[in-house]
């Protein structure tokens, strides 16, 4: 492995089979330059990023991690993989080790995330899994802790993850989905189940649906008309005007059309989860 840039003792950028990656172990960068060769054997763990990440990540975030904290996160977060079988990108764990840096230097703390009964609601799984990360981290941690109350941007973490949006990008889809949850719930005067599968389901295809009409993805569905015609004469009264309610604010606010296609999956959904 050769080095070409030393955050700190601890932490350098190297290049591993023509690659770029970010190696830990103690001691690898002390009195290093470029072009040093670093022995495989002191070397703790190693972070593989894609070309994609590797242009958008902040490197520089590397400088004031610890590399207990940076080590220990990517153990949880490895743990989080075996219990969901998702893979998560070297850039998501590197942030949330710097943002949980941060917040244990902070004395904002102990303030609620303004976020937090949006995020709760849409990705109630990965809500879960951030209750469990701080716990297990507070375990291993001797002196400062995390807040409980940072669950919320540790989940903003994981549900970045799923795409290279900024974070920006994705606390405005939140905003979206808590919307259209919003519709559903007091057209339909019910309370959706957050845990069922459907509903996760439900979230998912959103978060598509939202990326096509921010014209972020490709979207070219063949329109079975017969099926989107069986659903309309099938379908409660209520969950065709959810329907139509949802796409209008959609069409409106994204200035497109909503086809037949999409208003098919919805009525779908929409089936399922009222």
């Amino acid at each position: 492995m050769e080095l070409i840039k030393s955050f700190n003792n601890n932490i350098v950028l190297a290049k591993l089979n023509e690659r770029q990656v970010i190696a830990i172990g103690k001691g690898i960068g002390f009195a290093k330059k470029e072009g040093d060769f670093i022995q495989q054997d002191k070397i703790d763990t190693v972070f593989n990023f894609s070309n994609e990440e590797m242009k958008k990540m902040n490197l520089e975030l590397l400088n004031s991690i610890n590399i207990e904290d940076l080590i220990l996160v990517k153990k949880l977060v490895s743990s989080i993989e075996d219990k969901t079988g998702k893979n998560f990108n070297s850039s998501m764990i590197i942030s949330l080790a710097d943002h949980i840096e941060n917040s244990l230097d902070t004395n904002l703390m102990e303030f609620e995330h303004p976020m937090r009964w949006i995020v709760k609601r849409t990705n109630p799984d990965e809500y879960s899994l951030s209750k469990w990360f701080i716990d297990e981290f507070n375990k291993f941690r001797k002196s400062k802790k995390i807040s409980k109350n940072e669950v919320t941007s540790i989940t903003l973490h994981f549900i970045n993850n799923q795409s290279i949006k900024s974070m920006s990008e994705t606390m405005n889809d939140l905003e979206e989905i808590n919307t259209i949850i919003n519709i559903i719930e007091y057209k339909s005067k019910k309370k959706l189940n957050k845990k069922g599968l459907d509903y996760s389901r439900f979230i998912v295809h959103l978060r598509f649906l939202l990326n096509r009409l921010k014209g972020k993805e490709d979207y070219q569905e063949k329109q079975n008309l017969d099926l989107y015609g069986h659903l309309l004469e099938k379908s409660p009264k209520k969950v065709v005007e959810i329907c139509y309610l949802i796409t209008n604010y959609l069409s409106k606010k994204y200035d497109k059309d909503i086809d037949n296609a999409e208003k098919t999956y919805l009525l779908i959904y929409l089936n399922r989860i009222i």
